[in-house]
Formats: C-alpha cells, sequence, structure tokens
C-alpha cells in the first residue's frame, strides 16, 4: 500500500507490569513518555536524544525501526526509507516498558504512515509476538490498568476503571536489569499454595482498584511468583525500600516489571513517600532517583502531518 503521511509523531506512556501479583497479566499505564516522531526520508537515519541517548541502538534492530518495518512485511510492503526521532523520558531496562513503548509507536506509525487501518487490539497482537508478553504493549495502546490474556497465541484484553486520586511513586535505580534476564530465572513450577496465593491476590487487587478500596492494595500487591528471586537475584535491598513505602503511608508496593525499579501507590501524602524512599536509598548506597506520576488513562497519542 502507498503510504500516506509524509511526517507523523507518537507519545506513548511508560507502564509498570505485574503490580505484585498480576505476572504477565496485568499492567498499569503511567505518565512517563518517549516522543517518537517519523518522517519519510531518502535514507535510513534514527536519532535518540534524552535517557538512553548513549545506549541504544540507531541501528536498524533498534525496537522502533523493528515494529514499523515488522507491520509493513505483514502486510506485503516493502518498508519505506524513514528517519526517526526519539525523544526518551522513559529509562531503558528500568521495568517501566521502555520497549513496549518502542514497540507500539513503531506498530502506530507504520499503521498510520501507511494507511493499514489495523485497529489497536490488531496491533496488540503483533506487538506481542514482538515483546514476548502482552502486559506492557495493552497498557500502551490502551491506556489505564489493562488485564490481559493469551488463548492460544489469541491475546485478550481489558480495561479496570483507575480512580483518578491515585498516584504511583516510583524509585528508579541508576542500574538496569535486562527484561531477558529477568524472565529467564523465573521458576519452572510453582507449589499449589503458591498459586493459590497469587491468584487470591490478583483477584483482589483488580476488585480493589474497581473499587477505590485502598486500604486492601497493601495485601493485594503481594505476590509469591517473581518478586522474590528477581529481588534477590537483581536488588537484594529492595524489599527494605517497599517496607520504607508502606511505612510511610503507601497503599501497596512492588516491582515494576522485572525491574530494577521500584512502585508504591499513594493517595495521601505522595511527597512524603517520595522522600522516605528516597532516604532508604541513600541509607542504603542505592543510587536512583525518586518520582511521582500520575496514572495514563489515554495510552498512545499518534499525531499526523500531511
Amino acid at each position: 500500500m502507498k503510504s500516506t503521511k509524509s511526517t507523523l509523531r507518537v507519545q506513548a506512556p511508560a507502564s509498570a507490569a505485574n503490580l505484585g501479583p498480576g505476572l504477565d497479566a496485568m499492567a498499569l499505564a503511567i505518565n512517563l513518555h518517549n516522543t517518537y516522531t517519523f518522517k519519510k526520508s531518502n535514507k535510513f537515519k534514527i536519532i535518540v536524544t534524552g535517557l538512553g541517548s548513549n545506549t541504544l541502538s540507531t541501528k536498524k534492530d533498534n525496537f522502533v525501526y523493528k515494529a514499523f518495518s515488522t507491520l509493513c512485511k505483514k502486510q506485503k510492503d516493502k518498508t519505506p526509507e524513514i528517519e526517526i526521532l526519539i525523544s526518551n523520558e522513559i529509562p531503558p531496562a528500568r521495568g517501566i516498558g521502555s520497549s513496549a513503548a518502542a514497540i507500539c509507536s513503531g506498530l502506530l506509525a507504520a499503521n498510520a504512515m501507511m494507511g493499514y487501518k489495523l485497529n489497536r487490539t490488531e496491533l496488540l497482537q503483533i506487538a506481542t509476538e514482538i515483546e514476548g508478553h502482552p502486559d506492557n504493549p495493552a497498557a500502551v495502546l490502551f491506556g489505564g490498568c489493562v488485564v490481559v490474556t493469551n488463548d492460544n497465541g489469541r491475546i485478550y484484553w481489558s480495561r479496570v476503571g483507575i480512580p483518578p486520586q491515585l498516584k504511583v511513586v516510583l524509585f528508579v535505580p541508576d542500574f538496569e536489569v535486562p527484561t531477558i534476564k529477568g524472565r529467564k530465572i523465573l521458576p519452572k513450577k510453582i507449589s499449589l499454595t503458591e498459586a493459590i496465593f497469587n491468584i487470591q491476590r490478583a483477584s483482589l487487587l483488580i476488585s480493589s482498584l474497581a473499587q477505590s478500596d485502598f486500604e486492601m492494595l497493601k495485601l493485594a500487591t503481594r505476590d509469591k511468583l517473581h518478586e522474590e528471586v528477581r529481588i534477590n537475584k537483581f536488588f537484594p535491598d529492595g524489599f527494605k525500600l517497599t517496607e520504607a513505602a508502606r511505612d510511610a503511608g503507601a497503599k501497596g508496593a512492588f516491582l515494576c516489571g522485572s525491574g530494577s525499579s521500584i512502585g508504591a501507590f499513594a493517595v495521601e501524602k505522595p511527597d512524603y513517600i517520595a522522600i522516605m524512599m528516597q532516604e532508604k536509598a541513600e541509607e542504603l548506597g542505592i543510587l536512583g532517583t525518586t518520582t511521582i506520576v500520575s496514572l495514563n488513562s489515554t495510552g498512545a497519542v499518534v499525531e499526523e502531518f500531511t
């Protein structure tokens, strides 16, 4: 299909997956954003500014271009020569959806520039094939809190209403945990007791968010499937930060994705929770930054230019 747009911009949110017990089943879009500008050009070029500018690839293996090219190939089109300017607020390899933002932006850009007209559920299917799991891409594409199910390769998703007063306090360490490493160490088998523990808490988490029952979140964000093994391997003091957040008034705290970021739900005094998390990190000698983010309800936004 002949391309219809010469320039467009995609703004994609960060996302925190799992939220404790919802391993590969839920994610939350948050208001940190990467911005991707796509232009038709005479030759391929990627420019990266902001976070990750010294480490992210500027070649055709970059997730943004890979996703753009994948959709073109699926539509049996030749990938056009494009220039991509990437401006990053989302730190890479910190568990808050940098790769999902890139993949979804590449797909959305190709869909719009090439005039394919796939809906976002169809794009989620392709994003999952590239990313390997559907939770972060669903949050990027649809915003809010999403729950996802993979049924024989077909992805289903639904949104959970999130109260607007809920915020997330993030502690983002200076060190990375590449997703592939974070997934590789997960146990292949779990006990029935552990499975029941997580099913109960994941169910309670959805109910608590939907009903704004914030006091249940401390219990509902507990996990026995992935957080302990990941934190013990990559971030031994991580649980001390979640404890500091809860002690300061956080409604719940969790490892974001496979890490390294720690997230905490806050309703009252998010600034105080952030200060206590930062002070605990400094006491433990952990380098990183703490920030307070609101929840993103819209998902990625595409702005087209002729």
